[in-house]
């Protein structure tokens, strides 16, 4: 095998592991989820509505000045869980201080976590099925 084709092949899967992980950035709202988590601050809401048949979401709202703001949440990451929540309970909120109406109900950590699972998820294996499809069809360098 020569070098050529292996370095092409490699730049090959470099550029769809860039795709891949820009993808699941810019999908799993990436930096909107840890920006909460390093600058978020936290106030009380009050729960506004509920949910059961829409994946138990929680409606909530919280004031941040003069405005009050509204969201939609699951319950838990320092607040009850859903059962245990009724409409006008206090509970936590997290919002970012430069655009109040972006906020999540309890602790931002634990969506973090998640949107960077999900983006690592997606720049391993994204990639990995691709170059699997590429060299089954005979299109990378080094399958010919």
């Amino acid at each position: 095998m020569k070098s050529k084709p292996v370095v092409l092949t490699g730049f090959i899967w470099l550029a769809l592991t860039i795709a891949f992980a820009t993808l699941g950035v810019r999908a799993l709202d990436w930096q909107k989820w840890h920006n909460l988590t390093r600058y978020g601050v936290e106030t009380k809401g009050r729960v506004t509505g509920k949910e059961p048949d829409n994946h138990n979401f929680i409606r909530y709202s919280y004031v941040v000045g003069q405005r009050t703001h509204f969201g939609l949440g699951s319950a838990g990451n320092g607040n009850p869980d859903f059962d245990q929540l009724n409409v006008g309970d206090v509970i936590r909120v997290f919002y970012y201080p430069d655009e109040p109406e972006e906020s999540i109900l309890g602790n931002p950590e634990s969506q973090a976590r998640s949107s960077t699972n999900g983006v690592l998820f997606l720049g391993i294996l994204g990639p990995l099925f691709s170059m699997i499809g590429l060299y089954a069809k005979g299109w990378l360098p080094v399958s010919k």
